[in-house]
């Protein structure tokens, strides 16, 4: 008997299942999210999205280690959520195909109350993986191409592979051994930025 692939609707909806309700010490999570990442996500349609033109001057060997660390970094950021309750809970309806592309227009509610109206863009290939959020006409990987630009304009690839290898650091140390002096300017850096509110309520509790 053929199993059937799941819908778009269904991957987004297992999607954040799978981030929400993980048992286990941080080492299990981080298996069960990666293979969550690997299995629902087109990671290299996202990350040519964020390179943008960038990604024609970048070396093989270089591309591969901004992919991984880029990985690391999305299962590291999914850990510290789910320690705060940061994944909220989701309601999708239905979905729009057109072609090898599908839309799924969700509401997501934080543990806060607030609530965001989200797109959540799919493409098949060898079944339905999610490459983008849209969220007030504001698209996700528009996000990443302007953090990536600004990266490079500092140090081009180096300051890339230099500022996701910070981020990554700053997510495992994730507040645990912090001297005192360093938690209050990622407190600041956080409070600047929304969306590191989940971090900052991390720090503040330790």
């Amino acid at each position: 008997m053929l199993s059937v692939a799941p819908s778009p609707l269904e991957v987004v909806v297992m999607t954040h299942s799978g981030l929400s309700q993980q048992k286990g010490d941080d080492e299990s999570k981080k298996k069960k999210f990666k293979a969550l990442l690997d299995g629902n996500i087109d990671l290299p349609f996202v990350i040519d999205e964020a390179l943008g033109a960038h990604r024609k001057d970048i070396k093989p060997e270089d591309l591969a280690h901004i992919s991984e660390i880029f990985r690391d970094v999305l299962i590291e950021s999914a850990l510290e959520r789910t320690e705060d309750g940061g994944f909220g809970t989701l309601g999708c309806k239905g979905f729009e195909r057109l072609d090898a592309w599908a839309t799924v227009p969700c509401r997501l509610t934080l543990r806060d109350g607030t609530v965001f109206d989200v797109n959540v863009m799919l493409r098949y290939r060898k079944g339905w993986r999610m490459v983008d959020v849209v969220s007030k006409n504001t698209r996700l990987s528009d996000q990443y191409r302007g953090t990536v630009d600004e990266m490079w304009r500092e140090e081009g690839v180096t300051g890339v592979i230099d500022r996701l290898e910070a981020r990554l650091a700053k997510l495992r140390n994730n507040g645990k051994n912090t001297p005192e002096f360093m938690k209050q300017s990622i407190l600041d850096e956080a409070e600047k930025d929304p969306a590191n509110r989940y971090r900052t309520n991390v720090l503040k509790k330790k």
